[in-house]
Formats: C-alpha cells, structure tokens, sequence
C-alpha cells in the first residue's frame, strides 16, 4: 500500500486505445476525447457547458455578467467575459452538453 502504483506499465498493458490516448495524454492537451466543463466562444457568442448525466427539462439558467445554472440540485454561477455578456438568445442540449446562446 506504500508504494505507488506505475502507471507506464498500467498504460501500456491497457487494451483500449481510448483509455491510453486518455491516460497518457498530458493535462494541457487539446485530445478530443476529453471534455472541457465550460468553453466560450466569443464569436458565437456561446458557452458551452458540459453537464453529463442531466437531461434538458433538469437545467434552467439565468443571464447577466454572470450565468447561473442550476441542474436538480447543484447550482453554478459561470462569469461571464464581457465579449459574451447580454441576453439568453437561444439553449440547446446535444451529447450532454448544455449551448446557451447570448446576445
């Protein structure tokens, strides 16, 4: 129990190519398979938030300079930058990821 476990060989004896390009992908990465919990887009004016496990009719949000999402039980409040501040034009939900549109 002391000692820690090694994990070039545990990578290296994994079958699955998904769990070994995830394992030893390193954290500042751009791999696909990995989902950032919130993206902006300024020139969609859009944040992508995302939120496994939830279904459309669980979240509600509200807008300002900060957004805040409450999905059953959690609550998030998400600031926004100023490039993307305004109104909710527009939300979708699409492979657990909540797109709420500003304008």
């Amino acid at each position: 129990m002391g000692s820690l476990p090694n994990w070039n060989a545990i990578i290296s004896s994994n079958p699955s190519e998904d769990a070994q390009d995830l394992l030893s992908a390193p954290a500042s990465s751009s791999n696909s398979n990995v989902m950032e919990p919130v993206k902006f887009d300024p020139s969609k004016k859009s944040v992508s938030l995302f939120m496994p496990g939830f279904d459309k009719s669980d979240i509600k949000y509200r807008r300002g300079s900060e957004l805040l999402v409450e999905a059953g039980d959690q609550r998030r409040v998400i600031r926004l930058p100023p490039e993307i501040q305004g109104k909710v034009g527009g939300a979708k939900f699409a492979n657990k990821k909540l797109v709420i549109t500003m304008r």
